[in-house]
């Protein structure tokens, strides 16, 4: 995690069901804390839905995490948001929010 964060006070994170953390110090511990019980090489993410957009110095990403590590399995609406500094892409900003399972049932549903 430490070599794809961005550097700076505007670095943010929201995990799935927190509260917004701001500042590249804090948003580190964070993930120390969420990774901290995964054993090595258990964590997997699948992607689905990517859709990128891009300028000189900033871009977003956003997608659909699915999750598989140990027990902890699920599916993660994801905004990535990177920057730009000294030349590389850094992600300065990951939102997470909880997907719902049965996406196509309920936009089925909504229609009828």
């Amino acid at each position: 995690m430490d070599q794809i964060w961005g550097q700076g006070e505007h670095v943010q994170v929201i995990h799935p069901g927190g509260e917004c953390i701001a500042g590249r110090e804090m948003v580190m511990d964070s993930w120390r804390s969420v990774l901290t019980n995964i054993r090595p090489r258990t964590f997997m993410i699948d992607l689905e839905d990517v859709r990128v957009c891009a300028s000189d110095n900033h871009a977003f990403v956003t997608c659909v995490e699915i999750i598989n590590a140990d027990e902890s399995k699920g599916r993660i609406c994801a905004t990535n948001i990177f920057e730009k500094q000294d030349g590389k892409w850094f992600i300065v900003l990951h939102h997470g929010s909880i997907a719902p399972l049965l996406r196509k049932a309920k936009l089925r549903s909504r229609s009828m």
